[in-house]
């Protein structure tokens, strides 16, 4: 099953699929049928209406849309990213210095800034796998990244110190 949180401006969306045959968009079902054109073009039929959309990844994990010609920016996180930003957010309102703990055990396969450069609050951090799934760790908290406590390649305990944000 295929749960995604996607945000566009202040409204979040629930989508549920099992094989994009079927989708559930906030507890309504839906028939889909998706066919990808080219790398960023796509064909979604969806209760017999039809769509041609456009995507691309923008900053700050956001996608960027271009539906039928409307153009808009919506922020797509499995449930999984979702829990674990709901978490960390819960988990930081102001500190001065924020631990960005792993949230499971995985293996880290990115780094996306670098001791010293400003990162900005959710933006993506890390790229964690972690049972098979890749999931960005987004920073709870705009500020200067101190440390990065792990490397590339390396594998994580649940509750392991990643980097420090201040």
């Amino acid at each position: 099953m295929n749960d995604f949180i996607v945000s566009i401006d202040d409204q979040k969306l629930d989508i549920i699929s099992n094989d994009f045959s079927k989708v559930n968009v906030d507890g309504e079902n839906h028939n889909c049928d998706i066919s990808q054109l080219s790398e960023h073009t796509f064909k979604l039929v969806l209760d017999n209406k039809i769509f041609h959309i456009t995507t691309f990844k923008i900053n700050n994990g956001k996608q960027a849309f271009l539906v039928d010609g409307h153009y808009f920016e919506a922020k797509v996180n499995t449930a999984l990213e979702e829990k674990v930003s709901q978490y960390l957010s819960k988990n930081s309102t102001n500190k001065l210095r924020e631990e960005i703990l792993s949230p499971m055990p995985g293996l880290i396969l990115k780094v996306y800034k670098n001791v010293g450069e400003k990162i900005n609050q959710g933006e993506p951090l890390l790229l964690l796998e972690a049972m098979k799934m890749e999931n960005e760790i987004h920073t709870p908290k705009t500020g200067i990244v101190k440390s990065i406590e792990i490397k590339i390649g390396s594998a994580v305990e649940k509750n392991q110190l990643l980097a420090i944000i201040e």
